[in-house]
């Protein structure tokens, strides 16, 4: 199963940011076409080195900052990351196990969040959905 369409691929790029510097560029009315060029930088780079040709491919750009991540999921100062390393981690961390995320302590209910697993973020709100998702199309075919 995949969540792109058929011959196709979604791809996220990361990059580490400022929440300062976009706080800035925002109050100076330069953060959309910051955003923009940078964004159009990155794809210009990668597609005269690592991914020769894929820029002409590319269907659809969604750009996300410190800034949205706040604005969006009230993360403090725009983290992509929910949980501090000090201490112990309250949620699944292991890679492998991410699959387990998506249970809780009561029976055919399924969590699926940037909480539910960590690293925590946007990319694995998608995941856990998915394999939440799956699991539910599962139990309803089981049930037929």
């Amino acid at each position: 199963d995949s969540l792109a369409p058929k011959g196709k691929s979604s791809v996220i790029i990361s990059t580490l940011f400022d929440y300062d510097l976009a706080m800035w560029l925002s109050e100076q009315k330069l953060y959309n076409v910051f955003k923009k060029k940078l964004s159009e930088a990155i794809i210009h780079i990668l597609d005269q080195t690592l991914l020769k040709g894929w820029k002409d491919k590319i269907m659809n750009v969604i750009e996300a900052t410190p800034l949205t991540i706040k604005s969006r999921l009230n993360n403090t100062g725009g983290a992509i990351t929910g949980w501090s390393f000090k201490g112990d981690i309250p949620v699944e961390s292991k890679l492998f196990k991410i699959a387990k995320s998506i249970y809780t302590p009561f029976p055919y209910i399924y969590q699926s969040s940037q909480w539910s697993f960590s690293p925590s973020g946007f990319p694995t709100s998608i995941v856990t959905a998915k394999i939440a998702s799956n699991k539910i199309d599962k139990l309803k075919i089981k049930a037929k």
